[in-house]
């Protein structure tokens, strides 16, 4: 059962504002802390806002991941202008984790499975699974924006074939990504990205290992949040997420991405519409959301 990337967006049900508010202010705080050095003196101060701005790396993910979905804003050049600029913070091509986005919708469960069979050595599956849970998810993304703009396209090409050896994948691959449009935009992205970063690291300067905190915090954050709403689910898509039972007002704060099976069943619509389409298939939640994050620690999982 394969879960298809459709988008149907209701546009007037889109939060225009406050995506607005929301993504100005939290690309504005983004921005900021990667410049502290330039207002603050402290390096003890300066670590403790980097370790409190980790948590905040999930919204900022769910806006970016509502821009994929063109749920951001209803006119398409703003919404892809706002992703676009919330990506470059980010540290990634917004080009790159929208591919990787409509893959994950598209071929769910057959990319990201935990699973690993009788025969297959459980050390390699638990490298596998622990290094994409802890990091590993959206450091492929930071490395693939900068191999796929190093790279010649035809290379890229070649690259993508022996990485998606189904002629399936590696076609999505072509339309959705190795087009010369749009390896312009993730080289564009790259320069851009790699210019912030570079700007970022000199500004710290002896306090380098604060910036790579930073990036390391937010890759581990964002790796083990993602990953947590899909382990153990089953290989044949029936459930093709978990809705996690989380307080309302961290809920708010995710931007109701505990209501992830919603999501996945409807990814045209809106965050703000997601506890009310929940309610109405049931209000069932599948887990406690800490328990959720906490099970995927048991690693691999035996078919």
């Amino acid at each position: 059962m394969r879960c298809c990337f459709v988008m149907r967006t209701d546009k007037r049900a889109i939060p225009v504002w406050m995506n607005l508010f929301l993504s100005l202010s939290m690309t504005a705080f983004m921005g900021l802390v990667l410049f502290l050095p330039l207002w603050l003196e402290s390096p003890w101060l300066m670590g403790g806002i980097i370790i409190l701005s980790l948590p905040l790396n999930t919204p900022f993910w769910s806006l970016i991941h509502e821009a994929i979905h063109k749920n951001l804003h209803p006119h398409r050049a703003v919404n892809e202008w706002m992703g676009r600029c919330m990506a470059l913070v980010f540290g990634a091509s917004f080009e790159v984790l929208r591919f990787g986005h409509r893959m994950h919708h598209q071929y769910n469960r057959e990319w990201e499975s935990e699973f690993y069979d009788r025969q297959e050595p459980y050390i390699f599956a638990a490298l596998q699974h622990y290094f994409k849970m802890l990091g590993g998810l959206y450091l492929t993304e930071v490395i693939l924006t900068f191999l796929m703009a190093l790279l010649r396209l035809r290379t890229s090409r070649a690259l993508a074939q022996k990485i998606f050896p189904d002629p399936e994948h590696a076609q999505a691959a072509y339309r959705n990504l190795l087009s010369s449009e749009k390896i312009g935009l993730v080289r564009l992205d790259a320069f851009l990205i790699f210019s912030l970063y570079a700007a970022s690291l000199w500004v710290y300067g002896a306090l380098w290992p604060l910036c790579l905190l930073l990036i390391g915090g937010r890759a581990l954050m964002i790796s083990i949040m993602d990953n947590a709403y899909h382990y153990a689910t089953p290989l044949d898509n029936s459930i093709p997420a978990k809705e996690l039972r989380v307080p309302l007002l961290i809920s708010r704060i995710i931007l109701h991405f505990n209501h992830h099976a919603t999501h996945h069943a409807h990814p045209g619509l809106s965050w703000s519409q997601l506890p009310l389409h929940h309610q109405r298939q049931g209000g069932v939640y599948h887990e406690n959301f800490m328990r959720a994050v906490i099970a995927q620690f048991k690693g691999p999982l035996r078919r």
